[in-house]
């Protein structure tokens, strides 16, 4: 990206150092995971299934086509996508291209939204054309997933990995916030700096491609990246919530219940609007999920009586993380 004194950015603290000398990336490690267990169940949401190589083979043919319409190392590509399948199909594509995405919530007034796409300038927009944000003097190309796919189909692009080589030094993300001027601010995440992520942790925590995990977060929320990265980097499946049904916290756990969700990750105000359901699934959390990992905000200490209270001794084990991916 070129330096541009308008933009406001700050890049993501880490040790860049530390992270060049990890094993793999994690984006390497999904498609390693994608060669060693082919037919595992990668992703799921309303009936609909992904294995491993299908997502791979997906992602990697939407990269052709980004890459063949100019997309390169190095640029943004904004996703303004609500919580689906394509959403990480897309996700994917962008970092196979060594490129970074730029998440922009569909539910944002347009003004914001214009805001955020003027300021970055990407090389192209990624909508579900329904939430497309309306940017025509902006003259930015902008693709659906259903046609980026269409294209490949039509051209019978190849589904194996691209030859690109993503570094630690690669921008992954740029995810923005409100900051202290109360204008959005853009913080910039590289490869390397949640290369070592789960290193320690994941062992400590025993994640393995055993696990489900929920997919309750936006992308234009850090704790999303953890819950992305931490099902398909351990060969995981990752469970995701729609837009609409996260909401509801009577609806999306009932909903997350039938899935046999392993691994929930929360803010600790979530946690508290859980605690409050009329219908709290106390077999589920007891025999299903084993972690919640809370992140974001101060945890009060009244949830967590009242959790120990409703699960006794029996509880998942509860992990605070404050932020995560800071």
């Amino acid at each position: 990206m070129s330096p541009d004194a308008n933009i406001s950015m700050a890049v993501e603290t880490g040790s860049l150092d530390g992270a060049l000398s990890l094993p793999c990336l994690l984006l390497q490690r999904f498609e390693d995971r994608a060669v060693s267990q082919p037919d595992a169940l990668a992703l799921e949401m309303d009936g609909r299934r992904l294995s491993y190589a299908q997502l791979n083979a997906r992602a990697n043919q939407v990269a052709r086509v980004l890459s063949d319409n100019g997309v390169a190392p190095g640029n943004l590509v904004v996703l303004q996508l609500p919580a689906s399948l394509d959403a990480i199909v897309a996700m994917l594509a962008v970092q196979k291209v060594g490129a970074a995405y730029v998440p922009v919530e569909v539910s944002w007034p347009a003004a914001r939204a214009q805001q955020v796409v003027a300021q970055v300038q990407p090389h192209c927009i990624i909508s579900d054309r329904e939430n497309a944000v309306r940017l025509n003097d902006l003259n930015i190309p902008d693709y659906s997933v259903a046609e980026l796919v269409a294209i490949a189909a039509e051209q019978n692009v190849s589904v194996d990995n691209l030859s690109v080589r993503v570094s630690s030094e690669d921008l992954c993300y740029v995810i923005y916030t409100s900051g202290t001027t109360g204008q959005p601010n853009g913080v910039m995440v590289t490869h390397g700096n949640i290369a070592g992520l789960f290193e320690g942790l994941g062992t400590d925590l025993c994640f393995d491609a055993q696990d489900k995990w929920l997919g309750l977060h936006s992308f234009s929320f850090g704790f999303s990246v953890w819950e992305i990265w931490g099902a398909l980097s351990h060969g995981a499946s990752l469970v995701l919530v729609d837009d609409e049904l996260r909401k509801d916290p009577a609806a999306w756990i009932q909903s997350v219940a039938r899935s046999a969700v392993s691994v929930v990750s929360l803010t600790p105000s979530a946690l508290r609007q859980l605690l409050a359901v009329d219908s709290f699934p106390t077999e589920f959390m007891r025999n299903s999920l084993r972690l919640v990992v809370l992140s974001g905000e101060p945890v009060r200490h009244a949830d967590l009586e009242l959790w120990s209270e409703l699960l006794g001794q029996h509880a998942p084990q509860l992990i605070n993380t404050f932020a995560l991916t800071e």
